[in-house]
């Protein structure tokens, strides 16, 4: 149980972190989605406290938070309690990856267009740590190939 989640955690945050790289206007709007999303969300998301121990609306605020799913997940495989069904959060992150890989597959077009504009950047010439475009331009096309 605990490999399933396992699973469904790098898948979400991999498929996660694959949009917002693609949608990051420059390698600073990268951090955004972390720093203003992700924390809250982790801080929110049940980690350091039962649910049970809330009040009514930050209960309901934490039901809508898919960190607590993942959490949860992982608590009921370590622990062998959790706040909701194990049924629940499996279907919740199945639910979440069916949509990111939507959101996938709804780009592919754009992402070859963008991904020539991106090449053009200094900063992904500089983060590659290499100064060949070519060899950019290779690894970039085959990780579209393995994208879509």
């Amino acid at each position: 149980l605990v490999f399933l989640f396992f699973i469904l955690t790098a898948l979400i945050f991999s498929l996660a972190g694959l949009v917002n790289g693609i949608y990051a206007k420059s390698i600073d709007g990268i951090n955004i989605i972390p720093t203003f999303v992700l924390t809250p969300l982790v801080y929110l998301g049940g980690v350091f406290y039962s649910v049970s121990a809330l009040s009514g609306f930050w209960q309901t605020l934490t039901y809508a938070n898919p960190i607590f799913y993942l959490v949860n997940g992982f608590r009921h495989g370590f622990l062998g309690f959790s706040d909701v069904p194990v049924f629940t959060s499996v279907l919740v992150l199945l639910a979440i990856t069916a949509v990111l890989i939507r959101t996938k597959r709804m780009w592919p077009f754009c992402f070859f267009q963008k991904s020539m504009k991106l090449l053009n950047r200094r900063w992904v010439l500089a983060y590659a740590k290499r100064a060949d475009k070519h060899f950019a331009q290779r690894s970039l096309f085959i990780t579209c190939i393995l994208i879509c």
